[in-house]
């Protein structure tokens, strides 16, 4: 496969917004790819809402692989206000709707795997961000409805965080549906 120079003062820019080894590379695939399709007339933004839309749905999906994206992380991965950070998490609700859904759900399976217990080991504590509340309630209800659980659960607003108490019932039968929900959706099988 061929390689591409890139300059070194525009690759330790590029290592200061993404320090990790080895995501340099994948920023500057994801950029030429979005250069062909460009090219190609395969995509071609109005506006440069749109525009920083695409970028940032194609840099959460080649290149921060794990994160969710939230309007707080990317407005400091990427300097921007919050009013402008809130308003493209609302176009990468909009026109990625499958990529956010995945990532809040996978989001949830782990705080579901670094959840603390109470030393009776009765009860697991949660916190997920707020935009991963609507999944967790969503998900917690239908359970409820088919009878795999015996009560409701509803989250608490903490500190930024939706905190919820689960029984061990709920727990595991949250994070099997969960999982199962990836899988048929998804393609993923889910440790």
């Amino acid at each position: 496969m061929p390689q591409i120079d890139v300059r070194p003062d525009i690759y330790e820019r590029l290592q200061q917004l993404f320090p990790n080894n080895g995501l340099c590379e994948q920023v500057v695939v994801s950029a030429l790819s979005e250069w062909i399709d460009w090219l190609e007339g395969k995509r071609r933004p109005t506006s440069i809402s749109e525009l920083e839309t695409y970028r940032i749905a194609a840099i959460y999906r080649d290149v921060l692989t794990d994160q969710l994206p939230t309007a707080d992380l990317v407005g400091r991965q990427f300097g921007l206000p919050m009013g402008r950070s809130r308003y493209l998490i609302q176009g990468l609700n909009y026109r990625f709707s499958a990529l956010m859904e995945q990532r809040r759900i996978e989001a949830v399976l782990q705080a579901l795997e670094k959840g603390k217990w109470t030393q009776d080991g009765v009860t697991c504590v949660i916190q997920v961000d707020p935009s991963c509340s609507g999944i967790v309630s969503g998900f917690l209800h239908r359970l409820l409805d088919d009878g795999v659980v015996g009560s409701p659960v509803t989250g608490k607003f903490v500190m930024g965080y939706v905190r919820y108490d689960l029984g061990s019932a709920h727990h595991n039968s949250l994070c099997e549906a969960l999982k199962g929900h990836l899988a048929s959706k998804y393609g993923e099988d889910q440790k």
